[in-house]
Order: C-alpha cells, then sequence, then structure tokens
C-alpha cells in the first residue's frame, strides 16, 4: 500500500506507521507499507510492557494529581458538587497517562498474519494493550476514590478532621484499591 504524505510529515507519519508494527519503506513523495515488521512488533510490545511496569508503580502520582484538584475545588469559595469534581480530576488523571496514546493509536487496526512467529507477537500485543487499558482504568478509579474520601472527610465530618488528616485518609483508602500485597494469613 503506498500512501502519498507530504513531506514536513514524511516521518512523523513514518514514525507512527512504525510504532503500529508495520514494515514502511520511504519513497519520492510517498510511504509504501509493505506488511508486518517482526522488529517494529517486537519493539512496540517492549513499550507496551515498558508502559505497564511504569502504570504498577505510578499510583500515587494519579492520587496527587487527584487530591490536589479536589482540595482546589474544596475550597469554600469555589465548591462544586462531589461527582464534578470527582470528574474534574479523573479527566485531569486520564490526560497525565500518556500511555493511553499508545492503545489508541492502534484502535481498529486488524491484526493478521499468517507466519506464526508474527501472530504469536501480535497477540502478545493484544494482551499488553489489554493490561494497559486495564492500568489506566485502575488510575482513574483510584483517582475517583482518593475525591470520594477526601469530599466525605472534609464535608460529613462537620470538622472532626483537619484538612491534613482528610487528605491522608484519602490517599491510603485509593491506594488500598490497588494494594497488591497479598494479606497477611
Amino acid at each position: 500500500m503506498q500512501l502519498v504524505v507530504p513531506w514536513p510529515d514524511r516521518e512523523r507519519v513514518c514514525r507512527a506507521l512504525r510504532r503500529i508494527g508495520w514494515r514502511v519503506e520511504q519513497g519520492q513523495g510517498h510511504l509504501t507499507v509493505l506488511g508486518w515488521s517482526a522488529k517494529a512488533l517486537a519493539d512496540r510490545l517492549r513499550l507496551l510492557h515498558l508502559a505497564c511496569a511504569d502504570l504498577r508503580q505510578s499510583h500515587a502520582h494519579s492520587v496527587h494529581t487527584a487530591l490536589t484538584i479536589a482540595e482546589d475545588h474544596l475550597n469554600p469559595d469555589r465548591s462544586a458538587p462531589e461527582n464534578e469534581i470527582a470528574d474534574r480530576a479523573c479527566a485531569a488523571v486520564r490526560g497525565q497517562l500518556h500511555w493511553s496514546a499508545l492503545v489508541e493509536e492502534a484502535d481498529g487496526i486488524t491484526r493478521h498474519c499468517t507466519d506464526p512467529a508474527i501472530a504469536a507477537t501480535m497477540a502478545a500485543i493484544i494482551e499488553a494493550e489489554t493490561a494497559l487499558t486495564l492500568l489506566i482504568i485502575e488510575h482513574v478509579r483510584v483517582a475517583r476514590r482518593a475525591v470520594e474520601v477526601l469530599w466525605r472527610c472534609r464535608r460529613t465530618t462537620c470538622g472532626a478532621l483537619s484538612p491534613e488528616a482528610a487528605r491522608s485518609v484519602a490517599w491510603q483508602e485509593a491506594l488500598r484499591l490497588v494494594d497488591r500485597r497479598p494479606a497477611a494469613a
């Protein structure tokens, strides 16, 4: 398949096609997609594994982002309903999770190959993309939980908790959702 791409965009489009797993050659004024590339697919799989590893370790950052936004909107002069604050915090967290673009760029692309090695790599990629999507959902869920707990601590305890204590409780409760340590016997 040949794609006519203007010169300024050619390199960007070529990189994007390779990142999905295609073998691409540049010609005079066009790009030629030659089929699946074992190397490009292996690179994509490695990148997906790195993304998953990063997200498994960065829940605290998402909680921090959510709580910072929530605290800003919990001030008396900027009060908003809980669900609106949670939606804003979740949108901010989602916006910071740049790895979601890695899954979105391959959305809708049919991946099929008769070469068993390439087909196996494609299956592993699809599995890694699913894992990455679930981790992104988990980050958003953790952010929402942090906001919900903070809201309840700050709004319903009639000032029984200081803002610092409310933040600490929200932080702990949100991260409890992803605590992967085995339960003590």
